[in-house]
């Protein structure tokens, strides 16, 4: 039967079953961690041209 549900519905019961302070917890932990790696990017690229 879980095969039926789609990838959408899923995580839809997914997030229901999370109280909402946590999924805004989440959602700015994914942040930080987004923007983290927006900032590191130009700094590899760097670091793997200069070696």
């Amino acid at each position: 039967m879980d095969t039926l549900i789609s990838k959408r519905e899923r995580n839809e019961q997914f997030f229901l079953k999370i109280p909402p302070e946590r999924i805004l917890e989440i959602l700015f932990f994914l942040n930080l961690e987004f923007y983290a790696e927006l900032e590191l990017h130009p700094l590899k690229r760097h670091l793997n041209f200069v070696y």
